[in-house]
């Protein structure tokens, strides 16, 4: 049965949380042990809204289902504290799992924040390995996910500052770009010489704070405080019909991400660096 409010755990988010929304679908305390890992899940079926999930994870009338966390690009929110048992992955994952309801579409804005929320999480709870729902009961749950659980566990450990970046992958055989998901030294080349501006490999000048929304940024970005901007990014922007300040951000982002047709979330991930790797080794921006 759901837990009465003025029983409730109180919960203390972590520094990758938004929000929070106390769900009654719970069970107190942890009597099996602390938490030994984390239920990746999706929301099942795309189209549906952040907002949607959290209400009806939070209804006493959903059949006893909720999560810890609910995540899509840019906004954490948590319905349980981690010290609780959420109903979420079954007899062998709910009482030690924490469990985090994914967006389905799996954006780049989506994997950026999930994979810093599962740094935030090891953080207070320690170095604990990701599980798909699918691990725990037959289901298709996490969807998409359950494929890139490896990339999501290397990406929270470079948020964390535990390991360094994947290798990148080989150039292909014709000597274009590698196909890595990283824009490097590399990619900045080609981009420069593609809207004729000096070919330097370095975009500089850039707002340390949007660094967050370039995750798939390698060598080359110079971030600072000093907004002076870049030749380069302002040929972009002055391409894509956006103010061109000569700064990356999300408005740029998600220009270019429009005109690559990849989901527009204003994160310049691994999906949409690859986009961007494609139409460049085809001697275009997008």
């Amino acid at each position: 049965m759901p837990i009465e409010e003025e029983h409730m755990t109180q919960i203390a988010p972590n520094s990758a949380v938004t929000d929070v929304r106390q769900s009654p679908n719970y069970s107190p305390g942890r009597p099996a042990g602390a938490p030994n890992q984390i239920v990746i899940h999706h929301w099942g079926v795309d189209g549906q809204t952040h907002q949607g999930v959290v209400g009806y994870l939070c209804s006493r009338s959903n059949h006893g289902a909720s999560a810890h966390y609910v995540a899509s690009a840019g906004r954490v929110t948590q319905l349980v504290s981690d010290r609780d048992r959420a109903w979420h992955a079954g007899p062998s994952g709910n009482p030690r799992g924490i469990g985090i309801e994914c967006r389905p579409e799996m954006s780049d804005g989506d994997f950026e924040t999930v994979a810093g929320l599962v740094a935030a999480i090891r953080s207070e709870h320690g170095d604990l390995p990701l599980r798909g729902h699918r691990d725990h009961m037959s289901t298709a749950c996490p969807g998409r996910w359950y494929a890139r659980l490896r990339d999501l566990d290397a990406r929270a450990r470079q948020i964390a500052g535990g390991a360094a970046p994947a290798a990148p992958a080989p150039a292909p055989a014709g000597g274009g770009l590698a196909m890595d998901g990283v824009i490097g030294w590399a990619s900045i080349r080609a981009l420069q010489a593609a809207l004729g501006t000096p070919v330097d490999g370095e975009v500089w000048g850039q707002w340390a704070p949007n660094r967050v929304y370039v995750p798939a940024a390698g060598g080359g970005w110079v971030w600072d405080r000093s907004g002076s901007g870049s030749a380069v990014i302002r040929a972009l922007q002055a391409a894509l019909g956006v103010g061109a300040d000569g700064l990356i951000g999300p408005d740029t982002v998600r220009a270019w991400q429009a005109r690559l047709g990849v989901a527009v979330d204003g994160y310049l991930g691994a999906v949409t660096a690859r986009a961007i790797q494609t139409a460049l080794n085809a001697g275009r921006v997008w």
